[in-house]
């Protein structure tokens, strides 16, 4: 095919996205609007979090003069990863927590989860069941405790990743002193946060804190009660990281796929999917996203509402009788 020819196939799937008698037609009208919204948008949480959790330092670098342009090198010797109070990332959270209301209706939609179909509220419920041993999570805010329901929780995790790798979330074993040591957490705490498990008591980034412990444990053949512990603790931070990174919420069925098989948005550039449904799948997360954020500086929750319906059209369309 000639340059002129893929231009012109390029313009025709433009034309096919854009549509407004195609099913994708009002998604990429939204898409449009929110692209254009997004310098706009001002997410106060996200800038205090930026400022307030990650300072990086130059060891031995103060009143040294660097000539223009030249390099300094960042290591992981001298990145500090200054701790967030616990009360500054409540605050965060609360004050951009999803109406519950608006949050149910992100809980109905449907997700394939080892085969079986369930709505995602329920999937958000086991998981932090999982990895907290409660199906909610509390932020205290002065004198003042808010309840998030797992699916206020889960969507928060989703628009503030970075931010909840520092929540102190994972369910520490009563008695198990030992983990805690080896994180350097206070042994009266119940819940370690992720970054716990990859900051040195004096800030610096380093290795993953419970490796030799898990490969001991992983080799034994009878593994003792300490060593089971370890591989939970692992297994709640490895669901902790997929759960940030939506690799668990698999939402969107491939066309024709003979067994109806769902993808997750961080699999979506493996899985095959053709033309229009390749762009309407890999904009739906992003664009979700960012109109939550709009509704809640707006009030108004109207475009997210159109966007999770082109969802459900889309499931309905692709996914098996049973979903």
């Amino acid at each position: 095919m000639t340059y002129a020819g893929y231009y012109l196939l390029y313009l025709g799937l433009l034309a096919l996205l854009f549509d407004p008698n195609t099913r994708f037609g009002e998604l990429g009208r939204l898409i449009k609007r929110v692209n254009k919204r997004k310098a706009k948008l001002n997410i106060t949480a996200v800038l205090i979090l930026l400022m307030s959790t990650f300072s990086f330092a130059q060891d031995g670098h103060e009143g040294h003069d660097h000539a223009p342009g030249e390099h300094q090198e960042v290591t992981a010797t001298n990145t500090k990863l200054r701790q967030t109070p616990v009360s500054r990332l409540d605050s965060i959270i609360v004050a951009n927590m999803i109406p519950q209301e608006q949050a149910d209706k992100f809980g109905e939609v449907i997700i394939q989860d080892n085969g079986r179909m369930k709505p995602i509220s329920t999937l958000a419920s086991e998981l932090l069941r999982k990895i907290s041993e409660r199906d909610y999570y509390e932020a205290t805010v002065g004198d003042s405790v808010v309840r998030l329901s797992p699916e206020q929780t889960l969507l928060s995790m989703m628009q503030f990743g970075n931010l909840w790798y520092e929540v102190p979330l994972i369910r520490l074993k009563r008695g198990n002193d030992s983990i805690r040591d080896i994180l350097g957490i206070d042994r009266s705490r119940k819940y370690a946060a992720g970054m716990d498990f990859f900051r040195s008591p004096d800030g610096e980034f380093i290795a993953f804190k419970l490796a030799p412990y898990l490969d001991e444990a992983n080799q034994s053949d009878r593994k003792n009660a300490f060593q089971k512990d370890f591989i939970d603790v692992n297994s709640n931070l490895g669901i902790l990281d997929q759960v940030v990174s939506s690799s668990m919420i698999r939402i969107f069925p491939k066309p024709n796929d003979p067994i109806n098989k769902w993808y997750s948005y961080p699999e979506l550039n493996d899985a095959g999917f053709k033309s229009t449904d390749s762009v309407l799948t890999k904009q739906f997360i992003p664009a979700y996203l960012q109109t939550l954020r709009y509704g809640k500086v707006k009030g108004d929750y109207t475009e997210a509402d159109q966007v999770l319906a082109s969802l459900n059209r889309f499931q309905k369309a692709y996914g098996a009788s049973d979903a």
